[in-house]
Parts: C-alpha cells; sequence; structure tokens
C-alpha cells in the first residue's frame, strides 16, 4: 500500500511503486520474473537439495529438544508458558533448548514469545 505522499519516509517506496516493483512473497515471485532459461535451470538446478533437506531435523538434537519439537506444530504458535507445562522441564533448560532450536532453524520465535515448528523429526 502507498504511504502517504507528503512524508518524507514514503518517497522511497512510492518511487519504486511507481516505478513498478513487485511484490516478493515467494521464491516463485523471483523465478517468474527471470528469462525463461535461467527460471528452467534454477528450478532443476535446486530439486533435488531442496527435497533432500526439506523438513528434516538435525541429527544431533538433545533429549530436551526433541521433546520440544513434539510439542511444536508447522501450523500453530506455542506460548512458552504452555510449552513449559506440556515439556514438564526446567525453565532455564527449556530456555537452552528453545535457542538451540532456533539456531539450528528448527523452531522460529513468533510474536509473544509463541513458537513454531520449521522441521519435522526424522523418523
Amino acid at each position: 500500500m502507498p504511504g502517504n505522499i507528503t512524508s518524507k519516509k514514503s518517497f522511497g517506496p512510492n518511487y519504486l511503486i511507481k516505478d513498478g516493483a513487485k511484490l516478493v512473497q515467494t521464491a516463485q515471485d523471483i523465478l517468474e520474473e527471470m528469462p525463461r532459461e535461467m527460471r528452467v535451470g534454477a528450478t532443476e538446478d535446486a530439486r533435488p537439495a531442496v527435497q533432500q533437506n526439506l523438513n528434516l531435523a538435525p541429527t544431533d538434537l538433545t533429549q530436551s529438544e526433541l521433546l520440544i519439537l513434539a510439542q511444536l506444530s508447522m501450523d500453530e504458535p506455542v506460548q512458552i508458558d504452555n510449552l513449559l507445562l506440556q515439556c514438564g522441564i526446567a525453565s532455564s533448560e527449556l530456555f537452552n533448548a528453545l535457542l538451540s532450536l532456533e539456531m539450528k532453524d528448527c523452531i522460529r520465535q513468533m510474536p509473544g514469545k509463541k513458537f513454531v515448528k520449521l522441521v519435522n523429526e526424522r523418523d
């Protein structure tokens, strides 16, 4: 949405919109702007790596980290207080495990100290 035309902060975004900027929400949005030859090559090169790594958790997870991942879903954020109750571990252990999982890109913290899972546990 364009900003107020009298605001200095809106000059840049308004100029980009005027110049034909496109909103990018997914990788597909970027690929659509590429020439066909580059687009086909990029998707073919990336497909095996994406399929191999898609939704797989690292193998070096601690018991606490696995316990936390089991309580989280990819769709519904869980508040930190609920995690503490569901997992039944000390708060310091929970905080350490949450930080570790974030650093391993297994979870993401959302506003309000809520967490969602980014990956599925390995079978």
